[in-house]
């Protein structure tokens, strides 16, 4: 027996506890032997009734403290979060807990003796049969993932441990319901499959690179351009692949997005698996997760053939710019050569003109009395035609005169430049009521002397095409763009048929509209040739009998 520090066994110890008891109680008993005997007798029986009690309570002690400790751990057995079976070598349950009941949907008295391998699935049962063979045969912890199908229910995804008891004729079973957790991975492996099947089917190469600059993710495209398998790539830096000059450049970049966090695009040159270098623009963004680990995310634009293109295009450029330049060139001369002409011949014309009139006028006023009437119409109709090629004549000598005269631009003031050509063609119209409205007009830079000629011109058409209205309505205006200036000047004349707008600036083109009007048909002719000289165009809109609008741009 066990002793305690004084030397003492557990039955000396409870004895004299005993005799200390009887002690103080002092029974009185009738003397029946000798007072000696029964005092010893007496004694005796005291000190074993009393060993009894003491016996008795420390086991009902004992037994509350083992009835406790067995409801816990029984409570504990029963809800804990994990199944718990026995399992038979036969494979038949012996004994369970809640929530392995739970798990495979019906009560614990309805499971004993049921072969637990009936609730696995056909796919996972040689699996897990092979799992529960292993648990029995073998040392140490087995372990398993099997599908449990229960009718009605979803299938769920269990993971069992199992080792075999000593006497090796039980087996002890873990079961952990990992449901969720697969479900998580299932839906995790969907959506990776799904976003690389997204990178994958984007036409440029994309890769993700990690902390390290390996490369974690790369796209179909990518291998295509590196003729790499992915395998060959994950995991490596890219030094194995490219030059040192590339490489130097590459990480440096990815070095500097992965340190600021800001987005770098960049062109650089790649080799690609062909030994081909590539011209390339890589745009490379910053990534961080949850975690904290930093990503680089690179999608490559291949520019080769856009530069390639443009080295053709520059060289085409260059051979048009000089064809063009020995072209324009042939034109200006040949320009200058007709203008010098049409001066020339229009010049000579003059003198024949004049003689022609000046005898037309000679028969006319000395045989005028004995010329017939027919004669004498002819006569007129030669005086009249004269006078007419005279003032085309002169039209076209002022044409070729603004064509060979240099551009002097000062800042000019648009406003008094239509001033002065209004005054000058106000006092030959005087007996017509004509609105003339201006709006402020910004000023331009320009060549006084053409500029006054162009608006003299518009000015003179507009009052010239409304001198049918009782009352012509002459307007002037300006619009402003950043780039322009646009002048407008509109009247309330006969207008014209917008599809003959194409022949108004040619010389000598006047429409049948013009029928009845003055004019040589060579001054919008003059405003065309202007306005261009000074780097602006010319339009017009209109409609017939109801006025028309001229605009002439001018550069700010």
């Amino acid at each position: 027996m066990k002793k305690s520090q004084n030397g003492l066994t557990d039955a000396e110890i409870l004895r004299h506890k005993a005799e200390e008891k009887q002690k103080a109680q002092q029974p009185k008993v009738k003397n029946i032997f000798s007072e000696a005997d029964n005092i010893k007798l007496i004694h005796e029986l005291e000190v074993h009734q009393i060993e009894l009690e003491m016996q008795h309570e420390e086991l009902e002690v004992a037994k509350a403290n083992a009835e406790i400790t067995a409801a816990k751990y029984t409570t504990l057995y029963n809800f804990a979060p994990s199944g718990y079976i026995s399992l038979s070598k036969e494979g038949t349950v012996l004994q369970l807990n809640l929530r392995a009941a739970t798990i495979l949907g019906k009560e614990r008295i309805h499971l004993i003796d049921r072969r637990l391998g009936q609730f696995i699935s056909l796919e996972t049962r040689p699996a897990f049969n092979a799992f529960i063979n292993k648990s029995f045969e073998q040392q140490g912890k087995q372990t398993c993932e099997a599908v449990v199908e229960i009718e009605g229910r979803p299938a769920q995804y269990i993971y069992f441990e199992g080792t075999h008891t000593k006497s090796g004729e039980e087996c002890m079973l873990t079961m952990i319901d990992i449901t969720e957790r697969k479900q998580s991975e299932l839906a995790l492996q969907m959506s990776k499959d799904f976003l690389e099947n997204i990178i994958n089917a984007v036409a440029s190469p994309i890769f993700v690179k990690d902390q390290s600059l390996k490369f974690c993710v790369v796209n179909d495209a990518l291998c295509s351009l590196l003729n790499k398998s992915k395998n060959e790539l994950i995991g490596k830096t890219g030094h194995e692949y490219f030059p040192d000059d590339q490489n130097e450049v590459f990480f440096r970049v990815d070095n500097e997005v992965l340190t600021t966090g800001r987005e770098n695009i960049n062109e650089e040159y790649l080799t690609d698996g062909e030994g081909v270098v590539r011209t390339i623009v890589t745009r490379k963004t910053f990534y961080a997760d949850s975690l904290g680990n930093k990503f680089l995310v690179g999608i490559i634009s291949d520019i080769s053939e856009l530069k390639n293109a443009n080295k053709e295009i520059r060289s085409l450029n260059l051979g048009l710019e000089d064809r063009v330049r020995k072209r324009t060139n042939e034109l200006e001369q040949a320009n200058k050569e007709l203008e010098s002409f049409s001066y020339s011949i229009s010049h000579d014309l003059q003198s024949p003109l004049r003689h022609i009139s000046s005898f037309t006028d000679l028969l006319i006023g000395d045989y005028n009395e004995i010329l017939p009437d027919e004669a004498r119409h002819f006569l007129s109709t030669i005086k009249r035609n004269a006078v007419q090629m005279s003032v085309l004549i002169d039209a076209l000598l002022d044409f070729a005169r603004n064509n060979r005269k240099e551009l002097m631009k000062t800042k000019l003031d648009m406003n008094k430049v239509v001033q002065a050509a209004w005054l000058q063609v106000k006092p030959k119209e005087k007996d017509r009521i004509i609105d003339w409205q201006v709006a402020n007009l910004p000023k331009v830079n320009g060549d006084y002397s053409l500029l006054f000629l162009a608006w003299l011109n518009l000015i003179g058409n507009a009052v010239k095409y409304s001198k049918n209205r009782e009352k012509a309505v002459i307007k002037v205006a300006c619009q402003e763009t950043d780039t322009e200036f646009i002048f407008s000047i509109s009247d309330n004349g006969i207008g014209f048929d917008m599809k003959y707008a194409q022949k108004l600036y040619g010389v000598f083109q006047r429409m049948d509209t013009s029928k009845g009007f003055d004019g040589a048909g060579i001054g919008l002719a003059n405003v065309h040739n202007i306005i261009t000289r000074h780097g602006g165009k010319c339009w017009a809109e209109a409609e017939p009998d109801k006025g028309a609008t001229f605009y002439i741009s001018l550069p700010r």
